[in-house]
């Protein structure tokens, strides 16, 4: 017979004795608190206590007395409970000797009671308010980041763990006649062993019915220096009386926590004392220990978590620890740690596992499988739950990443991708990443991010952070590093630069594999011809694909581009279109309006991309809507979208024709010449003459001119339809005049003619000045009301735009030259018939000099000539002249006109031209990225018009 645990009984004996006299002080103070009111009897106090009941009950509920009850009822300790009745009755017993102190508490004022009560009442109440107060104020959303807790139910569980943690708790419970045993748990960090041991004990607790409880040791809450015996014995002590009511085991546990330090020595007043353990053996409060547990009938099952994030001597301490307490018949032990991990450490790491690896009977190692990390990220994070992001995300912002990350993990590179998102503790820090982006990630689908790279360059700037500053310092700021790709040449693909091969080259780590995803040509096998890819994928960093630079200010300082400033974004709105959306309700429909040019253009460009896909009423909406917005485009410099819509315009009339003629050529033709030329059904006398109605003006007839010019074969464009119903409209045959090479000739001699005879019509035989009528538009038709702003425009910006159009229109409509690359002059024709004899260029050059630059007529005109002249200088270093800025040249002062023509003009009015004294005007002339005067150049363009025809 073992002997008794006094401690305990004095105890119990010393709860009652108190119990028993602060009863009797209570009694006493509510029998004086009841003569407040006079008259009444003692018994007055009951209904004061009884109105004190009901906090009283709310502090227990509070202090979970139920629970504790439960737990002490289940003991049948009547022991213990004898030992406190005893300890009342001995104050009983005691009354006479002890009725001092009730004497003086029975004299005391009565008020002294009601005093008493409030305190009690408010220190009650104070702790219960506090708590309610922080419950409601208390934010119900879910929090916005992942955090690292463990799951805690099966339902929670996304790894495929749950299986295994079912088994593993089996194990457990059907070894229970085995002494001691120690189980290893080995897993990488961010596995989930924290989490497999939660959903071991939720098992355990359901089959055992409680009878099975796990105590959780974590050495890497206490200091490296920590007493892990002592901390070990006070954990546990405190976990087994937490689930049951023993209170011998205290005492028990700390004898043995003594016999385990050996003797201690005290310094007192100078003095030293050996103090030694008694004389009992360990295996001797070891079975003490044994028969406290067994009399409970509960197993104890010990999990020591972490084990490898200690250092090689904390890890020898805590294996000291456990192994002095393997003859626990009713433990079993549960190690976790990494042997990865310890084996990194060298020879003390080898020491530790080969020291662990003596005493673990069963090993079970944990694994996250790429198929569950893929699924994870397919859906998993989505479900909700402590592995999920909260209620307060749009989580569908999330899929646009999650999506890609999970083909990466269900993709060929699995193996490489798991070594940085293999485990959920890596996973959720990516995701953590991805939120702390702070983005709409429905903005980002229409942004010209790639889910991919995005997804690549997050995990650089996790994983590799010094990897990650490196390609940020070389790639803002408008820098180009050697991460970006390079061209080879005009339409010969992307190459690397050397300085990135050779560092790819070094290893086969994973940083160099995330740099071949994100920058190796091989690797994303880049298309040259890919617009798409130029605009969207992270490699490109030039000129106007600043895309890396993009991605890198998203991820370091939440920048998202601008919808507006994407590709993907006009794609979707063309997309709108292509599924049957009103074309102008989704220019006025857009996230930004299209005003700008960058916009603008860009939706169009899209609109014509997916223009062969369109119906016949969208394309025919699609070209009046571009009709009526060409007046309003600016014509200015750096705003100008003019010469983008009339491409766009004849794209889009392509287009027609393949849809309404389909396969048949001549169809097709046919359709094309009829939107282009009139037709009752199409535009009233065809697109080129709605684009030189009255209400156009002159800015109508410059677009008529770019609108031809474009059409030209020799221009090398891909306007091969229009090019075909050109030529068939002209009444040849497209297969001859294709084989011989003449499609331009034959092709721009209808359009030119007619263009020829509108415009005669219009301003030759009308006696009107072209020039003066470009001369005399308004700024804010050059600027149009597709843009804003032009206040903010340098007001020489408008003389060089009246200038740019001025010399445009002269030179198609007067020059003769045939087929060179740069499309044939409308001058090359004769204004009817088949001879090509250049009859418009005569008439042409016979209108300009004798009329739009006759000073006879209006001293103005001389002034367009000068113009026309000084705006034709030559930049003397391109052409390799000797002097320098511009010089005046027979051939740049002679442009597209005939020599004669102006020989003859010169010597008729040239001396009149310099009596004007025009050498004296403050008139600047913009001309390439400069400017030339009247004051400082006309003189040289004087002299040298007398050099090449007077002299």
């Amino acid at each position: 017979m073992k002997l008794p645990e006094l401690q305990v009984f004095i105890k119990a004996i010393a709860i009652g004795f108190l119990a028993m006299e602060v009863g009797r002080l209570a009694l006493g103070l509510g029998s004086r608190l009841s003569l407040i009111y006079s008259g009444s009897s003692s018994l007055w106090s009951v209904p004061l206590i009884v109105s004190f009941l009901p906090l009283i009950v709310y502090y227990l509920w509070r202090r979970d007395i139920l629970v504790q009850a439960r737990k002490i009822a289940r003991s049948a300790r009547f022991d213990i409970l004898i030992s406190v009745i005893s300890g009342a009755l001995l104050s009983l017993v005691l009354l006479p000797t002890s009725s001092r102190p009730h004497d003086i508490t029975s004299g005391m004022d009565p008020l002294l009671g009601a005093v008493v009560l409030g305190v009690l009442a408010i220190i009650v109440a104070s702790s219960g308010l506090r708590d309610e107060k922080v419950s409601v104020s208390e934010d119900p959303v879910p929090p916005y980041f992942l955090t690292d807790d463990a799951i805690t139910d099966l339902t929670q569980d996304e790894l495929e763990h749950a299986k295994h943690a079912i088994n593993f708790a089996d194990i457990v419970l059907a070894s229970k006649s085995h002494a001691g045993l120690v189980l290893g748990l080995d897993g990488p960090w961010g596995v989930g062993k924290t989490s497999f041991v939660n959903l071991v004990e939720n098992r355990l607790a359901e089959k055992s019915s409680g009878g099975v409880f796990v105590h959780r040791f974590e050495p890497l809450r206490y200091g490296l220096d920590s007493d892990y015996t002592e901390r070990f014995i006070r954990d546990l002590t405190a976990t087994i009386q937490r689930h049951v009511f023993v209170p011998e085991f205290k005492f028990v546990a700390n004898r043995y926590s003594r016999m385990l330090k050996g003797k201690a020595d005290v310094s007192f007043f100078g003095f030293k004392l050996s103090m030694e353990p008694s004389s009992e053996t360990i295996e001797e409060l070891l079975e003490d220990i044994d028969d406290v547990l067994a009399s409970t009938g509960c197993r104890l099952v010990v999990v020591v978590d972490d084990l490898d994030r200690l250092d090689a001597k904390a890890v020898n301490g805590i294996l000291f620890v456990v192994r002095r307490t393997l003859r626990l018949k009713r433990a079993t032990y549960v190690l976790c740690y990494d042997t990865e991990n310890l084996v990194s450490r060298g020879e003390d790491g080898d020491r530790a596992r080969e020291f662990l690896e003596k005493f673990i009977n069963v090993k079970i190692t944990l694994f996250a499988s790429s198929g569950a990390m893929r699924d994870y990220f397919a859906h998993g994070w989505n479900k909700g739950g402590v592995m999920s992001v909260g209620s307060s995300i749009d989580r569908a912002r999330l899929d646009y990443v999650m999506t890609s990350i999970s083909a990466m993990l269900d993709g060929p590179d699995a193996a490489r991708y798991m070594e940085i998102l293999g485990n959920v503790r890596k996973a959720k820090r990516f995701i953590n990443a991805a939120l702390m982006l702070q983005v709409r990630y429905d903005e980002l689908g229409v942004s010209d991010i790639n889910a991919g790279d995005l997804a690549n360059l997050i995990l650089v700037y996790l994983n590799y952070p010094g990897l990650f500053r490196r390609i940020y310092d070389q790639e803002t700021g408008g820098r180009v590093g050697f991460y970006s790709v390079r061209r080879k040449g005009q339409d010969k693909g992307y190459e690397n630069t050397d300085e990135l091969l050779k560092e790819i080259a070094l290893d086969q780590g994973v940083d160099k594999f995330l740099l071949s995803q994100l920058f190796s040509v091989k690797a994303l096998r880049l298309d040259r011809s890919s617009e798409e890819s130029r605009r969207t994928r992270a490699c490109f960093n030039e000129g106007q694909n600043r895309n890396l630079e993009a991605y890198l200010e998203l991820i370091v300082k939440w920048m998202i581009p601008k919808p507006e400033e994407s590709f993907s974004y006009y794609q979707k709105l063309a997309g709108r279109i292509a599924s049957g959306d009103s074309v102008r309700g989704v220019i006025n429909s857009g996230v930004a309006p299209l005003r700008e040019r960058h916009a603008y253009e860009s939706f169009w460009g899209q609109l014509t991309e997916r223009a062969p896909g369109l119906n016949r009423n969208s394309l025919q909406e699609a070209i009046h809507v571009l009709m009526e917005d060409l007046p309003k485009q600016s014509i200015l410099g750096a705003q100008s979208m003019r010469n983008g819509s009339v491409y766009s315009l004849l794209r889009l009339i392509e287009s027609y024709g393949a849809v309404v003629g389909g396969r048949d050529a001549l169809a097709s033709s046919a359709a094309i010449n009829s939107m282009m030329f009139g037709s009752p059904s199409e535009f009233e006398g065809g697109i080129i003459r709605a684009l030189v109605t009255k209400d156009r003006g002159v800015l109508g007839w410059h677009d008529l001119v770019l609108f031809r010019l474009q059409c030209s074969a020799d221009r090398g464009g891909q306007l091969y339809r229009i090019q075909e119903a050109l030529v068939v409209g002209a009444g040849a045959d497209w297969g001859v005049v294709q084989s011989e090479g003449a499609v331009a000739v034959v092709g721009m001699r209808r359009i030119s003619q007619i263009l020829f005879e509108m415009f005669r019509a219009a301003f030759i035989d009308s006696g009107v000045n072209f020039l003066s009528k470009i001369q005399e538009l308004p700024e804010s038709s050059l600027v149009g009301t597709l843009v804003s702003g032009a206040e903010a425009i340098d007001p020489l910006e408008f003389d060089a735009a009246r200038l740019r159009i001025t010399s445009f229109m002269t030179y198609q409509l007067c020059n003769k030259h045939w087929p060179s690359g740069s499309g044939i002059g409308i001058g090359a024709y004769d204004e009817a018939g088949l001879g090509d004899a250049a009859g418009i260029a005569d008439v042409m050059n016979s209108y300009v000099f004798d009329f739009c630059f006759n000073p006879e007529i209006s001293e103005k005109n001389a002034i367009f000539f000068c113009d026309h002249c000084l705006s034709h200088l030559t930049d003397a270093v391109f052409a390799g002249i000797d002097g320098e800025g511009y010089l005046p040249t027979k051939e740049s002062l002679v442009g597209g006109f005939q020599v004669d023509r102006m020989g003859a003009y010169w010597i008729r009015h040239g001396e009149k031209i310099k009596g004007y004294g025009l050498t004296e005007l403050d008139r600047v002339i913009p001309i390439g990225r400069g400017s030339v005067s009247y004051r400082t150049h006309l003189d040289a363009v004087f002299k040298e018009l007398d050099r090449v025809f007077v002299s």
